[in-house]
């Protein structure tokens, strides 16, 4: 080795070394080291007042207290709608109706009344009782009403339906008149028969009251619901607290 080659050896050898010194001390990528076991993260944290997220708050909510003794046995009877402040309506039964348990549990009472003329079937009368402010609206309720008759020709029931309204002192009552062959299926609200009966009528009377929505109804043959027609007129004007 000539004395230029030495010379160049010995410098390269400290360049060497400051660039691997240099380059140690640089800006390198590096690994952060796992958070130690139990530390909770501050981007994922729950908050401690979280209601949803807090089980221990979970834990802490105290149940209702208990009913008093007896309370369960309080409750209003089938049928009847919540108490509004307002007293009930009671109807007076007419002379020669036949008061039966009702057949169906949206029904607050029942009676039957004889057949007349050459009609095989008695009429029934239902009460069904809604609270303030349930039941739907008036034209609703027509509507649904009249769905329960198919008319000989073909024409509307809805069409068909006589409506009036009268007054029992402040409280209104709506009345509707429709005939034609009832069709209806009973059994799908709870009860026991599936009527497809032509000529029949139904008289009802809507009893708008300040304790709730009275629903009488006359349903039956056309002779029959016609010569018992007096005696539930004056049934539903009997309402009184």
């Amino acid at each position: 080795m000539n004395a230029r080659q030495t010379l160049l050896r010995n410098l390269s050898i400290p360049a060497i070394l400051g660039t691997v010194l240099l380059g140690s001390c640089g800006d390198a990528p590096r690994s952060t080291p796992p958070p130690a076991p139990g530390a909770a993260s501050t981007a994922t944290a729950a908050k401690p007042s979280d209601p949803i997220h807090d089980p221990e708050t979970a834990m802490n909510t105290k149940p209702a207290p208990p009913l008093p003794m007896g309370a369960e046995k309080a409750g209003l009877p089938p049928a009847h709608p919540p108490v509004s402040g307002a007293k009930p309506l009671n109807f007076k039964m007419p002379e020669g109706w036949i008061q039966e348990t009702p057949s169906m549990a949206m029904r607050r009472e029942q009676y039957r009344l004889p057949k007349k003329g050459s009609d095989t079937v008695d009429g029934i009368v239902t009460v069904s009782v809604l609270a303030p402010g349930d039941g739907g609206g008036v034209e609703g309720n027509l509507q649904r009403w009249a769905g329960f008759f198919v008319q000989p020709d073909g024409s509307s029931s809805r069409q068909a339906m006589k409506q009036s309204s009268h007054k029992l002192g402040d409280i209104n009552v709506i009345d509707v008149d429709i005939s034609g062959t009832y069709k209806v299926d009973e059994t799908a609200m709870g009860g026991a028969k599936n009527y497809n009966e032509p000529n029949w009528r139904m008289l009802l009377g809507w009893v708008q009251a300040p304790s709730g929505n009275y629903y009488v109804k006359l349903v039956g043959p056309a002779a029959t619901v016609a010569a018992w027609e007096s005696s539930f007129r004056a049934f539903v004007d009997s309402a009184a607290p």
